[in-house]
């Protein structure tokens, strides 16, 4: 089993790593080009996640309808596969401070700015929308080096590869296991985290309210600025061409200025205040967020052994 494991690791290895030395070299028009093409094909052949996103577009009421939901499902299957372009070669065009600034600009509140340049450490939250990638490496290569958070994947090498991507410009990772205790060290030694708050965080989470529906929403940053006071910012970068270049809009900062005595109370406030914010965003971009995650409480929550087990009950 041990070996087989191995080969099998190996060979998904390999050959991941062969598909991304093509892409790096082939002209970039080209390589986008054929996103655009095989997203299409994608949004056809994948029956299952089509159809989830057409779902979840339309629970959130962002479509009027299936077929304006469909349009911008097609768009997320193109948009998908942009980003892992954008990962594969985001090298070849941020080599430094310089090219951040040049490609990448910034659209944030005077009160924001402050807060970038005068807090110790910030709790800097994104979510899967435009390419979370580039807010990390932007906010550790020209305002404070993140430690953010990343699961790891089955794949030991694969992992590996994307951790040894990840972590430039003065940009560290831990893995999701364990982390928060990483992360408030990390806040009280006067450095600035990064994590992704906008998945279902299940039974650990905190119940809100994500586009009018009831969502378990992550409190990890609630809870890191309860215990440190560091702030909370948010930060989406939103593709604005298929040359790398990018608009980030930040909102915030979140934070209590009173405690109201009750822990459970005081990071329902927060994680809502942040879960708005990412809705507001998630409206303005909607081809850009990524709509297949099983999101809300009310929908789409059942596991197949469930679903299973009604069929033959049934």
């Amino acid at each position: 089993m041990k070996k087989r494991n191995f080969l099998l690791q190996n060979v998904e290895y390999y050959l991941a790593k062969g598909i991304a030395e093509f892409i790096r070299v082939i002209p970039l028009k080209t390589v986008f080009f054929l996103a655009k093409l095989f997203g299409i094909i994608a949004y056809y052949v994948d029956f299952y996640d089509r159809k989830l996103m057409i779902q979840h577009i339309m629970h959130a009421g962002i479509a009027k309808n299936k077929k304006e939901a469909a349009v911008i499902a097609r768009a997320n299957y193109i948009h998908m596969l942009k980003l892992g372009i954008e990962f594969l070669r985001f090298d070849q065009y941020f080599n430094s401070e310089e090219s951040f600034r040049e490609r990448i600009n910034i659209i944030m509140s005077p009160e924001i700015e402050n807060t970038v340049k005068n807090s110790k450490s910030i709790i800097f939250i994104g979510a899967h929308l435009g390419n979370w990638e580039m807010t990390g490496l932007y906010c550790s290569a020209i305002w404070h080096p993140l430690l953010s958070v990343m699961s790891p994947i089955s794949n030991k090498k694969i992992t590996n590869f994307i951790l040894n991507k990840r972590e430039n410009f003065k940009q560290q990772i831990c893995f999701k296991k364990n982390s928060f205790k990483m992360l408030l060290n990390a806040l009280r030694n006067g450095r600035s985290v990064g994590i992704i708050s906008d998945e279902h965080a299940g039974k650990k989470g905190m119940e809100t309210t994500f586009f009018g529906r009831p969502a378990m929403t992550h409190i990890s940053p609630a809870l890191l600025h309860l215990r440190t006071g560091s702030p909370i910012l948010l930060g989406v970068a939103v593709r604005t061409s298929d040359n790398f270049t990018y608009d980030i809009y930040m909102s915030g900062p979140f934070k209590l200025e009173k405690t109201t005595g009750n822990l459970d109370k005081d990071v329902q406030l927060l994680a809502q205040m942040y879960t708005n914010a990412i809705e507001n965003e998630v409206r303005k971009n909607p081809t850009q967020w990524i709509w297949c995650h099983k999101r809300w409480m009310d929908i789409n929550r059942e596991t197949k052994k469930k679903k299973r087990r009604k069929k033959l009950n049934g």
